[in-house]
């Protein structure tokens, strides 16, 4: 029965990504790269957006409560979110000027970011619906993808309208959800601990998250052809596949004596699920079979990487994660440059690879690192 309810969840949990991967696919079957690419650029900026302001809610308050209290974690939260949105309406005039084009996604967005200011998900997490809240928070990908399969293109417009309309819901969940209650104000210095921890997170593993978004939006400006195509294919498929492994860590965080186990499972189904896709999408833009054990070579080691950060950061080593992670942003930026030069994508894919390469050797260099088998508790 509880397999059963897993399943469940991980399906909800996945529906938003699944959603994005499903128009990916049909627009690929129907040889429309262009707008795979269009969809991968305000899918990438959305997303990108959105999980920044959110702070990995959900699955980073789950971590902060290994060494925080539920108070606490909620002001510092506030603290953050409202930071973050005043910082975004002094930008907004510079955009309105320089991108007047994209003035009514600037809006849309704005609003997005005012519903989205109270905590939804990590409310409940707190009652196991961690699926439910993966599902209200990602809600926006849905909108965007049906929208994309009607029209068969995208603009600025649209997925401002499907942002809209996407986060409208989620607030409305949250409207007939019942969270926790507002707590007093606190001084800064009582909150500051759990601010530093939460922005130590953001630092390293929602880095990579931001780190991977602006990828696929630079991947989708900058290349066009089929390779450029299915490594954007590829990345979203692999990152839709990850769904599994940020739902398993939330369940495996509810316990007292948090472990990898699940999250060790959870990176062998993401292999299987993504090189599977991959390949069968690989069959209909005729790309060389070198160079399609390139991409999903690329995507197994990012995602081994993405473990090792997530292993030092349980384990409270902040400092060496946000030492791997910033290498492989290196690598990346160097081989995207690169690639932009010479137009050939897969240079940055192998410069990139190299980056996770080296990102995998802190992991392996660390001290804590050989605590990953078994259990992985907050030091």
């Amino acid at each position: 029965m509880r397999g059963a309810r897993h399943v469940f969840g991980l399906g909800i949990a996945a529906a938003p990504a699944l959603s994005l991967f499903a128009a990916q696919t049909l627009l690929i079957s129907q040889g429309k790269t262009e707008a795979v690419l269009g969809l991968a650029q305000f899918s990438g900026i959305l997303g990108l957006l959105f999980f920044v302001f959110d702070g990995q809610s959900g699955l980073a308050p789950a971590m902060m409560r290994l060494r925080h209290d539920d108070a606490t974690i909620r002001a510092a939260y506030r603290f953050y979110r409202l930071a973050l949105l005043l910082a975004f309406l002094m930008a907004l005039p510079v955009g309105f000027i320089l991108l007047p084009d994209l003035q009514f996604l600037f809006v849309a967005i704005l609003i997005c970011l005012l519903l989205r200011l109270r905590p939804l998900d990590h409310d409940l997490d707190r009652r196991n619906w961690q699926h439910w809240g993966m599902l209200a928070q990602n809600g926006w990908m849905i909108t965007l993808a049906a929208v994309v399969l009607v029209r068969g293109e995208i603009d600025p417009t649209v997925a401002g309208l499907s942002a809209l309309f996407g986060t409208a819901l989620y607030a409305l969940v949250h409207g007939r959800t019942k969270g926790a209650p507002l707590e007093k104000s606190r001084r800064f210095a009582d909150i500051r601990p759990a601010l530093m921890d939460l922005l130590a997170l953001m630092a390293a593993q929602g880095l990579g998250q931001i780190y991977g978004r602006a990828v696929l939006f630079a991947l989708g400006a900058l290349f066009s052809g089929p390779v450029a195509a299915l490594a954007i294919y590829a990345k979203q498929v692999f990152n839709a596949a990850g769904i599994l492994l940020l739902y398993l860590r939330r369940l495996e965080l509810k316990t007292a004596r948090p472990n990898m186990r699940l999250s060790l499972f959870g990176q062998a189904g993401i292999a299987v699920i993504g090189s599977v896709a991959t390949v069968l999408a690989a069959s209909r833009l005729d790309v060389a079979a070198p160079l399609i054990l390139a991409l999903l070579g690329w995507q197994v080691i990012e995602k081994l990487s993405a473990t090792g950060v997530y292993a030092l950061q349980l384990l409270g080593r902040h400092d060496v994660a946000f030492r791997s992670f910033g290498t492989v942003m290196v690598f990346g930026a160097l081989g995207l440059a690169l690639a932009a030069a010479s137009n050939a994508v897969i240079g940055f894919v192998a410069f990139e690879t190299l980056g996770y390469g080296a990102a995998l050797l802190f992991w392996a260099a660390s001290r804590q690192s050989t605590r990953l088998p078994g259990e992985v508790r907050a030091s």
